[in-house]
């Protein structure tokens, strides 16, 4: 994610910021049982967006495919439904102000939830 911080640091965001969105796409990567491999693409693939500004076109897919519940987090985030993240990927409209601060405050959300998760063996 050093990528992304730099990004974000471009876009006025702070470095508490920064580790939030990082544990809350990590923490919706275990919640989506994301394999290591899925986790490498979809955090790849954000960082890309971040650096661009807007999550839209491959970046989206591969989050939305391997990063279930960082889609999900993200439609409560900006209070629409998930159907409709599509479309506003498709129109340029999930920009990284948008987008970062929809995660953040979703984080104690995703926590709780990956907190209440049973453990495996």
């Amino acid at each position: 994610f050093a990528r992304s911080a730099a990004s974000m640091r471009e876009y006025g965001y702070s470095a508490d910021d920064v580790l939030k969105v990082t544990e809350a796409i990590s923490t919706g990567l275990k919640i989506s049982g994301a394999s290591t491999a899925e986790a490498g693409s979809v955090i790849t693939q954000f960082s890309q967006a971040l650096a661009q500004g807007v999550l839209r076109g491959e970046e989206f897919n591969s989050v939305n495919e391997s990063g279930d519940r960082i889609v999900r987090a993200l439609a409560a985030g900006m209070g629409v439904a998930r159907k409709d993240l599509k479309a506003m990927a498709d129109d340029g409209k999930l920009t990284a102000d948008k987008v970062v601060p929809a995660l953040i405050s979703q984080l104690g959300v995703l926590r709780d939830e990956y907190a209440a998760m049973p453990e495996t063996v």
